[in-house]
């Protein structure tokens, strides 16, 4: 697909990713609606897949996923399915490599690392996590953004409303994420 029909940008995460819409298709999309209005039109491909973990989008990258074109940008969401695995410092270590393989295969392209998105009584782990993945954006000048801030209530909790099970964002969820994720891809394509 990729030799075919080059992305221009390429976003690369778990299930939260996968079932957002976009192609290739997955077998369940729970924001299409979102994804046709806010991602499409940047011409961006859907590099997620349902339970990936960090070191699944490594393989995946050691194995051919960004050779044979270039991408204008990255974009990677990852780490939350490491939660219960690993501790900070191993996903921090993990997304560094992450960082290193895709900046060798390509090299022009901006990198955006994404902020996980909360999960149901998991917020303050990922708040903690997206802290240190800030910091490593920093440390490797990569952009970084946190666009799961708008799906939290004023206590700083998951808003209930705008998820499907406390993970992944339902339609409602996906449209104010999109909203956001596509403003900040229009700054890199300046």
């Amino acid at each position: 697909m990729n030799r075919d029909s080059a992305p221009k940008i390429c976003f690369f995460g778990n299930s939260i990713t996968h079932y957002w819409g976009g192609s290739p298709k997955a077998i369940l999309s729970s924001g299409a609606d979102s994804w046709k209005a806010n991602l499409d039109e940047l011409e961006v491909r859907n590099f997620g897949f349902g339970w990936d973990r960090v070191e699944n989008v490594l393989w995946r990258i050691y194995h051919d996923e960004l050779d044979g074109f270039e991408a204008e940008q990255i974009v990677l969401m990852i780490g939350t399915n490491n939660e219960h695995l690993n501790t900070d410092e191993e996903i921090l270590s993990g997304l560094e490599m992450v960082i290193k393989a895709i900046k060798e295969r390509q090299p022009k392209a901006r990198l955006l690392l994404l902020g996980l998105f909360p999960r149901v009584d998991k917020e303050e782990r990922m708040r903690n996590l997206n802290t240190g993945i800030a910091a490593l954006a920093t440390s490797k000048k990569v952009d970084y953004a946190d666009i799961g801030g708008v799906l939290l209530d004023k206590d700083n909790k998951i808003d209930a409303s705008l998820f499907s099970d406390g993970l992944h964002p339902n339609a409602k969820g996906y449209r104010k994420v999109g909203k956001k994720l596509n403003a900040i891809l229009r700054e890199g394509t300046k």
